[in-house]
Protein backbone atom coordinates (compact mmCIF):
# COMPACT_ATOMS: atom_id res chain seq x y z
CA UNK A 1 0.00 0.00 0.00
CA UNK A 2 1.55 3.18 -0.76
CA UNK A 3 2.57 5.81 1.60
CA UNK A 4 -0.48 8.48 0.79
CA UNK A 5 -2.96 5.69 0.83
CA UNK A 6 -1.95 4.38 4.67
CA UNK A 7 -1.90 8.32 5.71
CA UNK A 8 -5.41 8.87 4.06
CA UNK A 9 -6.91 6.17 5.55
CA UNK A 10 -5.31 7.17 9.50
CA UNK A 11 -6.07 10.18 9.00
CA UNK A 12 -9.97 9.32 8.55
CA UNK A 13 -9.67 7.39 11.78
CA UNK A 14 -8.35 10.47 13.45
CA UNK A 15 -10.94 12.80 12.36
CA UNK A 16 -13.50 9.94 13.32
CA UNK A 17 -12.42 9.58 17.06
CA UNK A 18 -11.13 13.12 17.39
CA UNK A 19 -14.75 13.97 16.67
CA UNK A 20 -16.18 11.75 19.70
CA UNK A 21 -13.32 12.13 21.94
CA UNK A 22 -13.64 16.31 21.43
CA UNK A 23 -16.22 18.87 21.48
CA UNK A 24 -17.47 20.50 18.29
CA UNK A 25 -14.95 23.62 19.34
CA UNK A 26 -12.03 21.52 19.86
CA UNK A 27 -11.28 19.57 16.94
CA UNK A 28 -10.67 21.26 13.80
CA UNK A 29 -11.03 19.76 10.40
CA UNK A 30 -7.31 19.28 8.86
CA UNK A 31 -7.25 19.78 4.69
CA UNK A 32 -4.92 16.80 4.29
CA UNK A 33 -2.41 14.33 6.15
CA UNK A 34 0.76 14.34 4.45
CA UNK A 35 4.57 15.25 5.86
CA UNK A 36 2.18 17.04 9.44
CA UNK A 37 3.57 14.68 11.51
CA UNK A 38 7.55 15.93 11.45
CA UNK A 39 6.32 19.30 11.17
CA UNK A 40 3.77 19.04 14.32
CA UNK A 41 6.36 17.39 16.24
CA UNK A 42 8.89 20.25 15.98
CA UNK A 43 6.37 22.71 17.00
CA UNK A 44 5.08 20.81 20.17
CA UNK A 45 8.88 20.80 20.91
CA UNK A 46 9.06 24.68 20.86
CA UNK A 47 5.77 25.05 22.63
CA UNK A 48 7.69 22.97 25.52
CA UNK A 49 5.32 20.28 27.02
CA UNK A 50 6.91 18.84 30.39
CA UNK A 51 9.47 21.82 30.69
CA UNK A 52 8.34 24.61 32.65
CA UNK A 53 4.67 23.73 32.51
CA UNK A 54 3.70 27.21 34.48
CA UNK A 55 4.69 29.52 31.51
CA UNK A 56 3.19 31.15 29.17
CA UNK A 57 4.37 30.54 25.48
CA UNK A 58 4.33 32.49 22.23
CA UNK A 59 4.99 30.53 19.32
CA UNK A 60 4.70 32.24 15.50
CA UNK A 61 4.79 29.90 12.50
CA UNK A 62 5.66 31.97 9.59
CA UNK A 63 5.97 31.57 5.54
CA UNK A 64 4.78 32.10 2.40
CA UNK A 65 0.91 32.03 1.44
CA UNK A 66 0.54 28.66 -0.02
CA UNK A 67 3.18 26.92 2.39
CA UNK A 68 1.04 25.02 4.38
CA UNK A 69 0.39 27.31 7.92
CA UNK A 70 -2.79 27.14 8.43
CA UNK A 71 -3.17 23.18 7.71
CA UNK A 72 -0.11 23.04 9.92
CA UNK A 73 -1.51 24.60 12.90
CA UNK A 74 -4.82 22.51 12.59
CA UNK A 75 -3.03 19.87 12.87
CA UNK A 76 -1.23 21.51 15.93
CA UNK A 77 -4.27 22.05 17.62
CA UNK A 78 -5.94 18.57 17.15
CA UNK A 79 -2.41 17.13 18.81
CA UNK A 80 -2.63 18.97 21.83
CA UNK A 81 -6.01 20.44 22.53
CA UNK A 82 -6.81 17.56 24.77
CA UNK A 83 -3.94 19.27 27.39
CA UNK A 84 -5.61 22.42 28.17
CA UNK A 85 -9.00 23.44 29.89
CA UNK A 86 -10.33 25.16 26.37
CA UNK A 87 -8.44 25.79 23.55
CA UNK A 88 -10.10 28.16 20.29
CA UNK A 89 -9.04 27.92 17.07
CA UNK A 90 -9.02 31.63 15.15
CA UNK A 91 -9.15 31.38 11.04
CA UNK A 92 -8.64 33.83 9.17
CA UNK A 93 -7.74 36.72 11.79
CA UNK A 94 -6.44 39.25 8.95
CA UNK A 95 -9.31 39.03 7.12
CA UNK A 96 -12.30 39.24 9.31
CA UNK A 97 -10.72 41.98 11.24
CA UNK A 98 -10.79 44.77 7.84
CA UNK A 99 -14.57 44.38 8.09
CA UNK A 100 -16.52 46.92 10.47
CA UNK A 101 -16.24 45.46 13.74
CA UNK A 102 -14.11 43.09 12.73
CA UNK A 103 -11.41 42.94 15.37
CA UNK A 104 -14.90 43.11 18.45
CA UNK A 105 -16.05 40.19 16.49
CA UNK A 106 -12.86 38.05 16.74
CA UNK A 107 -12.94 39.13 20.64
CA UNK A 108 -16.51 37.49 21.21
CA UNK A 109 -15.28 34.57 18.91
CA UNK A 110 -12.15 33.83 21.37
CA UNK A 111 -14.27 34.63 24.46
CA UNK A 112 -17.19 32.85 23.90
CA UNK A 113 -15.93 29.54 22.49
CA UNK A 114 -13.12 29.29 25.58
CA UNK A 115 -15.30 30.50 28.38
CA UNK A 116 -18.40 28.42 26.55
CA UNK A 117 -20.42 31.31 27.45
CA UNK A 118 -23.02 31.91 24.46
CA UNK A 119 -24.70 35.13 25.59
CA UNK A 120 -21.17 37.08 26.16
CA UNK A 121 -21.24 39.94 24.26
CA UNK A 122 -18.30 42.63 23.30
CA UNK A 123 -19.47 46.10 22.18
CA UNK A 124 -16.06 47.67 21.36
CA UNK A 125 -12.01 46.66 21.08
CA UNK A 126 -11.49 48.30 24.72
CA UNK A 127 -13.91 46.87 26.20
CA UNK A 128 -12.94 43.17 24.77
CA UNK A 129 -9.18 43.51 25.63
CA UNK A 130 -10.39 44.34 29.36
CA UNK A 131 -12.51 41.45 29.41
CA UNK A 132 -9.83 38.68 27.53
CA UNK A 133 -7.83 39.50 30.35
CA UNK A 134 -9.74 39.77 33.11
CA UNK A 135 -11.68 36.06 32.48
CA UNK A 136 -8.70 34.63 30.50
CA UNK A 137 -5.76 35.06 32.92
CA UNK A 138 -6.78 32.47 35.46
CA UNK A 139 -7.62 30.04 32.54
CA UNK A 140 -4.87 27.24 30.85
CA UNK A 141 -5.61 27.70 27.38
CA UNK A 142 -4.47 26.66 24.13
CA UNK A 143 -5.36 29.62 21.34
CA UNK A 144 -4.30 29.66 18.02
CA UNK A 145 -4.51 33.00 15.66
CA UNK A 146 -4.49 31.94 11.86
CA UNK A 147 -3.45 34.75 9.44
CA UNK A 148 -3.05 37.66 11.42
CA UNK A 149 -1.36 40.46 9.32
CA UNK A 150 -1.35 43.80 11.61
CA UNK A 151 -0.30 44.49 14.96
CA UNK A 152 -3.22 46.15 16.04
CA UNK A 153 -4.61 42.31 15.64
CA UNK A 154 -2.01 41.37 18.02
CA UNK A 155 -2.52 43.73 20.72
CA UNK A 156 -6.30 43.70 20.53
CA UNK A 157 -6.39 39.51 20.53
CA UNK A 158 -3.23 38.32 22.52
CA UNK A 159 -1.64 41.35 23.65
CA UNK A 160 1.03 39.66 25.91
CA UNK A 161 1.64 36.63 28.11
CA UNK A 162 -0.17 38.50 31.15
CA UNK A 163 -3.30 37.90 29.34
CA UNK A 164 -3.68 34.08 29.92
CA UNK A 165 -3.20 31.44 32.96
CA UNK A 166 0.04 29.63 33.24
CA UNK A 167 0.51 26.97 31.41
CA UNK A 168 -0.98 28.96 28.02
CA UNK A 169 0.06 28.05 24.70
CA UNK A 170 -0.55 30.84 22.05
CA UNK A 171 0.33 29.87 18.35
CA UNK A 172 0.23 32.84 15.95
CA UNK A 173 0.40 32.13 11.94
CA UNK A 174 1.39 34.92 9.30
CA UNK A 175 3.18 35.65 6.11
CA UNK A 176 5.37 38.40 8.09
CA UNK A 177 8.10 37.23 9.93
CA UNK A 178 8.45 41.05 11.17
CA UNK A 179 5.30 41.27 12.40
CA UNK A 180 5.99 38.67 14.66
CA UNK A 181 9.39 40.06 16.03
CA UNK A 182 8.24 43.10 16.79
CA UNK A 183 5.50 41.51 19.06
CA UNK A 184 8.02 39.32 20.96
CA UNK A 185 7.26 36.43 19.55
CA UNK A 186 9.16 33.82 20.03
CA UNK A 187 10.56 30.63 18.86
CA UNK A 188 9.36 31.31 15.30
CA UNK A 189 8.34 28.37 13.34
CA UNK A 190 9.42 28.48 9.65
CA UNK A 191 7.23 26.15 7.06
CA UNK A 192 9.33 24.95 4.58
CA UNK A 193 8.24 23.65 1.31
CA UNK A 194 7.67 19.83 0.83
CA UNK A 195 10.54 17.67 -0.09
CA UNK A 196 9.77 15.52 -3.89
CA UNK A 197 8.55 12.69 -2.04
CA UNK A 198 6.53 14.17 0.16
CA UNK A 199 4.74 16.62 -2.94
CA UNK A 200 4.45 13.24 -4.73
CA UNK A 201 2.09 11.55 -2.19
CA UNK A 202 0.15 14.96 -1.84
CA UNK A 203 -0.43 15.48 -5.31
CA UNK A 204 -0.84 12.02 -6.02
CA UNK A 205 -3.51 11.91 -3.11
CA UNK A 206 -5.37 14.83 -4.51
CA UNK A 207 -5.21 13.07 -7.88
CA UNK A 208 -6.20 9.66 -7.20
CA UNK A 209 -8.08 9.63 -3.87
CA UNK A 210 -9.50 6.49 -4.01
CA UNK A 211 -6.82 4.36 -6.05
CA UNK A 212 -2.74 4.31 -5.83
CA UNK A 213 -0.60 6.13 -8.58
CA UNK A 214 -0.85 4.15 -11.95
CA UNK A 215 2.49 3.05 -13.20
CA UNK A 216 1.74 4.72 -16.61
CA UNK A 217 1.21 8.16 -14.53
CA UNK A 218 4.39 8.63 -12.71
CA UNK A 219 6.62 10.17 -14.91
CA UNK A 220 4.02 12.88 -15.31
CA UNK A 221 3.00 13.06 -11.82
CA UNK A 222 6.52 13.42 -11.08
CA UNK A 223 6.94 16.22 -13.22
CA UNK A 224 4.13 18.10 -11.96
CA UNK A 225 5.31 17.44 -8.05
CA UNK A 226 9.06 18.97 -9.39
CA UNK A 227 6.95 21.69 -10.89
CA UNK A 228 5.34 23.01 -7.68
CA UNK A 229 8.30 23.07 -5.92
CA UNK A 230 7.10 21.76 -2.29
CA UNK A 231 3.98 24.19 -2.18
CA UNK A 232 1.26 22.26 -0.46
CA UNK A 233 -1.55 24.68 -2.39
CA UNK A 234 -0.19 24.22 -6.07
CA UNK A 235 0.27 20.65 -5.63
CA UNK A 236 -3.81 20.46 -4.48
CA UNK A 237 -4.89 22.40 -6.88
CA UNK A 238 -2.65 20.46 -10.04
CA UNK A 239 -3.81 17.18 -8.24
CA UNK A 240 -7.32 17.89 -8.30
CA UNK A 241 -7.41 20.06 -11.65
CA UNK A 242 -6.13 16.37 -13.64
CA UNK A 243 -8.23 14.05 -11.47
CA UNK A 244 -9.65 12.08 -13.58
CA UNK A 245 -8.62 13.33 -16.70
CA UNK A 246 -6.42 11.39 -19.99
CA UNK A 247 -2.68 11.21 -20.22
CA UNK A 248 -2.87 13.50 -23.28
CA UNK A 249 -4.93 16.11 -20.75
CA UNK A 250 -2.07 15.74 -18.57
CA UNK A 251 1.00 16.52 -21.16
CA UNK A 252 -0.84 19.70 -22.41
CA UNK A 253 -1.42 21.01 -18.91
CA UNK A 254 2.18 20.15 -17.42
CA UNK A 255 3.89 20.98 -20.45
CA UNK A 256 2.29 25.05 -20.37
CA UNK A 257 3.18 25.18 -16.59
CA UNK A 258 6.80 23.98 -17.30
CA UNK A 259 7.29 26.93 -19.44
CA UNK A 260 6.86 29.35 -16.25
CA UNK A 261 10.40 29.58 -15.04
CA UNK A 262 8.90 29.78 -11.24
CA UNK A 263 6.17 28.43 -9.15
CA UNK A 264 4.87 31.61 -7.55
CA UNK A 265 1.32 32.64 -5.82
CA UNK A 266 0.82 34.28 -9.53
CA UNK A 267 1.07 31.25 -10.56
CA UNK A 268 -1.30 29.46 -8.53
CA UNK A 269 -3.68 32.30 -8.68
CA UNK A 270 -3.39 32.19 -12.71
CA UNK A 271 -4.30 28.25 -12.60
CA UNK A 272 -7.23 28.74 -10.33
CA UNK A 273 -8.71 31.09 -13.13
CA UNK A 274 -7.86 28.09 -15.72
CA UNK A 275 -9.72 25.60 -13.40
CA UNK A 276 -12.97 27.70 -12.84
CA UNK A 277 -13.32 29.55 -16.24
CA UNK A 278 -15.63 27.25 -17.50
CA UNK A 279 -18.26 28.09 -15.23
CA UNK A 280 -20.22 31.43 -16.20
CA UNK A 281 -21.63 32.06 -12.56
CA UNK A 282 -18.46 31.89 -11.20
CA UNK A 283 -18.27 35.71 -10.78
CA UNK A 284 -21.47 35.84 -9.00
CA UNK A 285 -20.66 33.02 -6.89
CA UNK A 286 -17.53 34.52 -6.08
CA UNK A 287 -18.85 37.80 -5.17
CA UNK A 288 -21.16 36.42 -2.71
CA UNK A 289 -18.41 33.89 -1.10
CA UNK A 290 -16.44 37.00 -0.72
CA UNK A 291 -19.04 38.94 1.04
CA UNK A 292 -19.85 36.48 3.55
CA UNK A 293 -16.57 35.78 4.24
CA UNK A 294 -16.06 38.64 6.62
CA UNK A 295 -18.65 37.73 8.73
CA UNK A 296 -17.47 35.46 11.04
CA UNK A 297 -21.17 33.93 12.34
CA UNK A 298 -23.50 33.44 8.44
CA UNK A 299 -26.14 31.10 8.82
CA UNK A 300 -25.57 28.14 6.60
CA UNK A 301 -29.57 28.14 5.77
CA UNK A 302 -29.31 31.94 5.04
CA UNK A 303 -26.25 31.10 1.92
CA UNK A 304 -28.61 28.67 0.57
CA UNK A 305 -31.16 30.64 0.38
CA UNK A 306 -28.98 33.99 -1.14
CA UNK A 307 -27.35 31.07 -3.41
CA UNK A 308 -29.60 28.22 -3.86
CA UNK A 309 -28.83 28.41 -7.31
CA UNK A 310 -25.23 28.76 -7.08
CA UNK A 311 -24.73 26.40 -4.64
CA UNK A 312 -25.96 23.65 -6.73
CA UNK A 313 -22.88 24.03 -9.28
CA UNK A 314 -20.45 21.52 -9.48
CA UNK A 315 -17.80 24.00 -8.68
CA UNK A 316 -18.73 24.62 -4.97
CA UNK A 317 -18.21 21.11 -4.84
CA UNK A 318 -15.21 20.69 -6.17
CA UNK A 319 -14.15 23.82 -4.17
CA UNK A 320 -15.14 21.63 -0.58
CA UNK A 321 -13.02 19.07 -2.13
CA UNK A 322 -9.83 21.14 -1.93
CA UNK A 323 -9.08 23.10 0.83
CA UNK A 324 -10.55 25.97 -0.44
CA UNK A 325 -13.72 26.56 0.63
CA UNK A 326 -15.23 24.95 3.70
CA UNK A 327 -17.79 25.46 6.01
CA UNK A 328 -16.98 24.96 10.15
CA UNK A 329 -20.38 25.01 12.32
CA UNK A 330 -21.73 27.86 11.08
CA UNK A 331 -19.20 29.75 9.45
CA UNK A 332 -17.93 29.52 5.80
CA UNK A 333 -14.25 30.39 4.99
CA UNK A 334 -12.13 30.79 1.60
CA UNK A 335 -8.70 29.92 1.32
CA UNK A 336 -6.57 33.71 1.11
CA UNK A 337 -6.01 32.69 -2.67
CA UNK A 338 -9.78 32.57 -3.29
CA UNK A 339 -9.81 35.74 -1.51
CA UNK A 340 -7.43 37.42 -3.59
CA UNK A 341 -8.85 36.37 -6.72
CA UNK A 342 -12.09 37.97 -5.43
CA UNK A 343 -9.97 40.84 -4.49
CA UNK A 344 -8.02 41.28 -8.33
CA UNK A 345 -11.72 42.59 -9.95
CA UNK A 346 -12.18 45.32 -7.48
CA UNK A 347 -8.15 46.04 -7.48
CA UNK A 348 -8.98 46.77 -11.21
CA UNK A 349 -11.55 48.92 -10.92
CA UNK A 350 -9.75 50.90 -8.18
CA UNK A 351 -7.02 51.00 -11.03
CA UNK A 352 -9.48 51.79 -13.77
CA UNK A 353 -11.19 54.66 -11.87
CA UNK A 354 -7.79 56.27 -10.68
CA UNK A 355 -6.69 56.18 -14.64
CA UNK A 356 -10.02 57.77 -15.37
CA UNK A 357 -9.72 60.54 -13.07
CA UNK A 358 -6.32 61.94 -14.14
CA UNK A 359 -7.68 61.54 -18.07
CA UNK A 360 -10.76 63.69 -16.82
CA UNK A 361 -9.08 66.28 -15.03
CA UNK A 362 -6.52 66.71 -17.75
CA UNK A 363 -9.22 67.26 -20.19
CA UNK A 364 -11.14 69.83 -17.81
CA UNK A 365 -7.40 71.42 -17.41
CA UNK A 366 -6.59 71.64 -21.13
CA UNK A 367 -10.24 72.88 -22.24
CA UNK A 368 -9.67 75.85 -19.91
CA UNK A 369 -6.74 76.25 -21.06
CA UNK A 370 -7.65 76.83 -24.18
CA UNK A 371 -10.38 78.52 -23.63
CA UNK A 372 -8.49 81.02 -22.13
CA UNK A 373 -6.11 81.26 -25.64
CA UNK A 374 -8.65 81.82 -27.60
CA UNK A 375 -9.67 84.68 -25.24
CA UNK A 376 -6.14 86.09 -24.77
CA UNK A 377 -4.92 88.98 -26.28
CA UNK A 378 -2.57 92.36 -25.83
CA UNK A 379 -5.40 94.35 -23.48
CA UNK A 380 -5.77 90.70 -21.49
CA UNK A 381 -2.41 89.33 -21.11
CA UNK A 382 -3.61 87.75 -18.05
CA UNK A 383 -5.45 85.34 -19.81
CA UNK A 384 -2.61 83.81 -21.49
CA UNK A 385 -1.35 83.62 -18.65
CA UNK A 386 -3.70 81.53 -16.77
CA UNK A 387 -3.63 79.38 -20.01
CA UNK A 388 0.54 79.04 -19.61
CA UNK A 389 -0.04 77.87 -15.97
CA UNK A 390 -3.24 75.57 -16.34
CA UNK A 391 -0.77 73.70 -18.91
CA UNK A 392 2.33 73.37 -16.52
CA UNK A 393 -0.01 71.75 -13.98
CA UNK A 394 -1.74 69.30 -16.94
CA UNK A 395 2.34 68.53 -17.20
CA UNK A 396 2.94 68.18 -13.36
CA UNK A 397 -0.95 65.58 -13.21
CA UNK A 398 0.95 63.68 -16.28
CA UNK A 399 4.41 63.57 -14.39
CA UNK A 400 2.01 62.47 -11.50
CA UNK A 401 -0.08 59.84 -13.51
CA UNK A 402 3.56 58.26 -14.92
CA UNK A 403 4.71 57.76 -11.45
CA UNK A 404 1.63 56.35 -10.21
CA UNK A 405 1.58 53.83 -13.62
CA UNK A 406 5.06 52.77 -12.19
CA UNK A 407 4.41 52.35 -8.88
CA UNK A 408 1.12 50.29 -9.47
CA UNK A 409 2.76 48.24 -12.30
CA UNK A 410 6.00 47.48 -9.91
CA UNK A 411 8.70 48.43 -12.57
CA UNK A 412 11.81 46.97 -12.63
CA UNK A 413 15.46 48.97 -13.50
CA UNK A 414 18.09 47.29 -14.90
CA UNK A 415 21.16 49.65 -14.09
CA UNK A 416 23.32 48.14 -16.93
CA UNK A 417 21.36 49.66 -19.56
CA UNK A 418 21.20 53.47 -17.89
CA UNK A 419 18.19 55.46 -18.48
CA UNK A 420 16.15 53.23 -20.95
CA UNK A 421 16.24 50.95 -18.10
CA UNK A 422 12.71 50.53 -17.02
CA UNK A 423 10.90 47.70 -17.53
CA UNK A 424 7.15 46.38 -16.79
CA UNK A 425 7.73 43.19 -13.68
CA UNK A 426 5.23 41.21 -15.88
CA UNK A 427 7.32 41.07 -18.97
CA UNK A 428 11.28 41.14 -19.23
CA UNK A 429 10.88 42.69 -22.58
CA UNK A 430 8.55 45.62 -22.29
CA UNK A 431 9.83 49.11 -21.65
CA UNK A 432 8.43 51.38 -19.53
CA UNK A 433 8.44 54.67 -21.06
CA UNK A 434 7.32 54.27 -23.88
CA UNK A 435 5.98 56.08 -26.72
CA UNK A 436 2.62 54.61 -25.75
CA UNK A 437 3.46 55.61 -21.95
CA UNK A 438 4.61 58.59 -22.80
CA UNK A 439 2.32 60.54 -25.11
CA UNK A 440 0.01 61.67 -22.89
CA UNK A 441 3.29 63.95 -20.79
CA UNK A 442 4.62 64.84 -24.64
CA UNK A 443 1.08 66.24 -25.56
CA UNK A 444 0.91 67.85 -22.21
CA UNK A 445 4.44 69.42 -22.90
CA UNK A 446 3.60 70.22 -26.29
CA UNK A 447 0.29 72.17 -25.51
CA UNK A 448 2.73 73.83 -22.10
CA UNK A 449 5.73 75.10 -25.15
CA UNK A 450 2.49 76.49 -27.22
CA UNK A 451 0.41 78.11 -24.45
CA UNK A 452 4.28 79.82 -23.17
CA UNK A 453 4.67 81.00 -27.33
CA UNK A 454 1.91 82.60 -27.04
CA UNK A 455 1.91 84.40 -23.66
CA UNK A 456 5.54 85.89 -24.83
CA UNK A 457 3.74 86.83 -28.12
CA UNK A 458 1.57 88.48 -26.65
CA UNK A 459 3.49 90.29 -23.93
CA UNK A 460 5.87 91.76 -27.06
CA UNK A 461 2.69 92.61 -29.23
CA UNK A 462 4.08 90.78 -32.02
CA UNK A 463 1.66 87.57 -33.65
CA UNK A 464 1.81 84.29 -33.01
CA UNK A 465 3.63 82.27 -35.41
CA UNK A 466 0.84 79.14 -34.97
CA UNK A 467 -2.55 80.41 -36.71
CA UNK A 468 -4.20 77.13 -36.35
CA UNK A 469 -4.61 75.69 -31.88
CA UNK A 470 -3.65 72.24 -32.72
CA UNK A 471 -2.07 71.66 -29.42
CA UNK A 472 -5.11 70.99 -27.14
CA UNK A 473 -6.38 68.59 -29.67
CA UNK A 474 -2.88 67.06 -29.87
CA UNK A 475 -2.50 67.05 -26.52
CA UNK A 476 -6.41 64.90 -26.04
CA UNK A 477 -5.48 62.57 -28.72
CA UNK A 478 -2.59 61.54 -27.35
CA UNK A 479 -4.27 61.30 -23.45
CA UNK A 480 -6.68 59.39 -25.05
CA UNK A 481 -4.50 56.77 -26.69
CA UNK A 482 -2.04 56.61 -23.68
CA UNK A 483 -5.38 55.55 -21.76
CA UNK A 484 -6.44 53.42 -24.30
CA UNK A 485 -3.79 51.25 -23.97
CA UNK A 486 -3.05 51.38 -20.45
CA UNK A 487 -6.54 50.08 -19.96
CA UNK A 488 -6.35 47.34 -22.79
CA UNK A 489 -2.93 45.89 -20.71
CA UNK A 490 -4.64 46.06 -17.77
CA UNK A 491 -7.53 43.74 -18.91
CA UNK A 492 -5.58 41.56 -20.63
CA UNK A 493 -2.71 41.14 -17.66
CA UNK A 494 -5.53 40.95 -14.63
CA UNK A 495 -8.64 39.97 -16.06
CA UNK A 496 -7.70 37.34 -18.16
CA UNK A 497 -11.66 36.00 -17.87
Amino acid sequence: MPEYESSFIVHKIVEVISAQVFNDHTYVNVEYPIALDSRVRDINNLLRFGENESDVRIVGIWGNGGIGKTTVAKAVHNSIAQKFENSCFVANVGEISKAPGGLVQLQNIILSEILKEKDLEVTNVDIGISMIKRRLRDNRVLLILDDVNQSDQLNTLAGGPGWFGRGSRIVITSRDKHLLMAHQVDPIYEVKGLDHDEALQLFSWNAFPKSRLPSDYEVLANKAAHYAQGLPLALILLGSHLRGRHLDEWRTVLSVLENEKRVSNENILEELKISYNAFEEWKTVLGVLDSYKRVPSIKIEDLNRITYHALQDPLIEELMQKPLLYIEETRIWMHDMIDEMGEEPRRYRMATSTAWIFLVTNIGIEISSAIFDQFSSPSKSYTALISMMLAIVAVIISIWELIHKGIKEKVKYRRQLGMFGWFYSRSDNRIFGSVADMCGLLGGISQWVYSTVQYVCILHHVENPYKIYLWPIIFLLCLGASRLHWNQRNMTTKLKQ
